[in-house]
């Protein structure tokens, strides 16, 4: 640890919303603070300040720092919009008891200066920016070596992934063309693929001269095009399952839910006032405010509607009668 301290002020208050001490009365205002710190070689003082921008005219502020009789700074301009760090270095450090004085200028504008924190401490070491030639260089070893994961031959990217649908057609002589097509298309294909392989044996025995750049070029654009399109399908078909699964776990939940609510007892009440009032809070907010707890949207079924009136009838039915004779069995 480097030491401890002694704080006392003089026309500063403590602004317990910013976290910070204001400076009132320019030329009054001060801060002192009597430090015993351990003697060693490179402490630096860093203060973290602003200038107000709610005074009554923040270009004028200016701030003395004095250390121990040396002055570390005269009329400084703290930054004006967020607290920012000043530092500098000390030197004089004796490992008595020492003063920190910092005092708002007498011709800055009142209100202005706050201070955040003060901190004594060796000065944080810089990371370095940039790695050296030689960890850039184990690094790409360490890559170099490092095997593909992705898969780049076609088959084992689309192992699972279910062909594309083809639009069935309909109709006899539809379905014929459809067949002459797909066997011309085939015939085709196997032909190309022929006439490919017989080339490449017969550039590899030197009859025909080896594949021009631009050939070159042409295969692997091909080639990189086909693992393009078969990496699509296959993200697109992953996903589609990611969908699915995800959907019926959304309707297992559901069920599961709804089950639950039909099985127990509390729930089951729950059910039927929910029914009855829309949204239980609203209706306990209509009651609290003393009205009827029925949300006034809410219209009943003919059925419902049937069944209060049958009920309230009975009900009726069912009181004495205060205008019926007495009279004598």
């Amino acid at each position: 640890s480097v030491g401890r301290a002694h704080v006392s002020t003089r026309s500063v208050s403590e602004d317990g919303r910013r976290d910070c001490w204001r400076f009132l009365e320019p030329g009054v205002a001060c801060l002192r603070v009597e430090v015993v710190l351990t003697p060693s070689t490179g402490l630096e003082l860093r203060i973290e300040e602003s200038c107000s921008p709610d005074a009554f005219d923040w270009t004028q502020c200016g701030v003395d720092v004095v250390f121990d009789g040396t002055k570390l700074c005269l009329q400084r301009r703290p930054a004006s919009y967020d607290m920012r760090w000043w530092t500098c270095p000390l030197e004089n450090v004796t490992g008595q008891a020492q003063t920190l004085q910092i005092t708002l200028c007498e011709d800055s504008a009142p209100w202005n200066y706050l201070l955040q924190s003060i901190v004594i401490a060796r000065p944080e070491k810089p990371k370095p920016i940039l790695p050296s030639t030689a960890d850039v260089e184990e690094t790409l070893a360490t890559y170099m070596k490092a095997p593909n994961p992705a898969p780049t031959d076609i088959e084992s990217i689309l192992d699972g992934v279910p062909k594309p649908q083809v639009v069935e057609p309909v109709g006899v002589e539809e379905k014929r063309i459809a067949a002459k097509k797909q066997k011309e298309e085939e015939r085709k294909r196997k032909k190309a693929k022929l006439a490919a392989m017989k080339r490449k044996e017969k550039q590899l025995s030197g009859e025909l001269p080896p594949p021009s750049a631009e050939e070159l070029e042409k295969e692997r654009k091909l080639r990189e095009a086909q693992l393009a399109t078969a990496r699509e399908r296959a993200h697109a078909h992953a996903l589609k399952e990611y969908k699915d699964e995800f959907e019926r776990e959304l309707e297992a939940r559901k069920k599961r839910a709804d089950e639950e609510l039909a099985t127990t007892p509390h729930m089951v009440e729950l059910a039927q006032m929910r029914k009855k009032y829309g949204s239980i809070d609203d209706a306990v907010a209509r009651i609290e405010a003393g009205e009827s707890p029925v949300d006034p949207r809410f219209r009943e079924t003919r059925a419902q509607r049937k069944a209060r009136e049958d009920a309230e009838r009975e009900r009726k039915k069912n009181l004495p009668d205060p205008f019926r004779e007495f009279v004598e069995e």
